[in-house]
């Protein structure tokens, strides 16, 4: 598999009060635990989760990244 190829993890369903269980093999690969909070993004036919606090590290050594090439 290369690098940044899009894998299926595992599907979920919506239950009765709009919660989504997320596939315990995507769970443990990205190390989510109960009251983790996730930020939601979304596209035209697109849905992504991420780990506030991964996004934060991503935005960090982005603006890190930005500075270097001042």
């Amino acid at each position: 598999m290369k690098k940044n190829e899009l894998k299926i993890e595992g599907t979920a369903n919506i239950g009765t009060k709009w919660q989504i269980v997320i596939p315990k093999q995507a769970r443990n690969k990205f190390n989510l635990n109960t009251w983790d909070d996730l930020v939601v993004l979304s596209g035209k036919f697109w849905i992504i989760l991420i780990k506030s606090t991964d996004l934060k590290d991503m935005m960090d050594n982005f603006e890190n990244l930005i500075e270097t090439e001042k």
